[in-house]
């Protein structure tokens, strides 16, 4: 247990990432206040007065989403309940999830102080294919869950940033429309 707490707070200690969302129960479940469908009913029986205002959900902006745990936030904010499912998911007992989830929270950075960044070049390769950052877009299967544009706009989005996209083989389009 140790070595486990050791590996979840990482080399700086605690992590601030939140848990990853998984662990989280679904708005209805963390709100016991809401009740069941009978007494949610009977609420709406009893007047306007008695109905709970549910604040509507607003994306923050980019230059606020610091990591992947903001961006999964907002994906589970944004995206239709089965297509968060099937992207928020694992396959099996979910190893390689958890697993990938702790090794992002394990990743710090070291700024340097009073360095000159104006001109830096981050261009590098893979497999042969120029890319303007060590990064790459992985393949996703079935895009289009997630947005109208599927695999065409992260086609187009990669093009764009100069950064390589693996193509899925289970996609929302051919391969001659990507």
């Amino acid at each position: 247990q140790a070595v486990l707490a050791q590996v979840a707070s990482g080399p700086a200690g605690p992590s601030v990432c939140p848990p990853p969302l998984r662990q989280r129960p679904p708005p209805a479940m963390a709100s016991p206040a809401a009740g069941t469908e009978a007494e949610v009913a009977k609420k709406a029986d009893a007047g306007p007065e008695a109905l709970e205002v549910e604040e509507e959900f607003v994306k923050p902006p980019l230059a606020a989403m610091l990591n992947t745990f903001d961006f999964e936030s907002v994906a589970r904010e944004t995206m239709e309940p089965q297509a968060w499912g099937y992207y928020s998911s694992g396959g099996d007992d979910e190893i390689t999830l958890r697993d990938n989830h702790m090794a992002f929270q394990r990743i710090t950075m070291r700024p340097r102080i009073l360095v000159n960044v104006r001109e830096i070049d981050m261009t590098t390769s893979f497999l042969g294919a120029t890319a303007s950052v060590p990064l790459y877009f992985t393949a996703t299967a079935l895009a289009k869950l997630a947005h109208q544009d599927g695999e065409v706009g992260i086609v187009k989005a990669a093009k764009k940033a100069g950064v390589p996209y693996m193509l899925p083989t289970l996609s929302s389009y051919t391969l001659d429309e990507m």
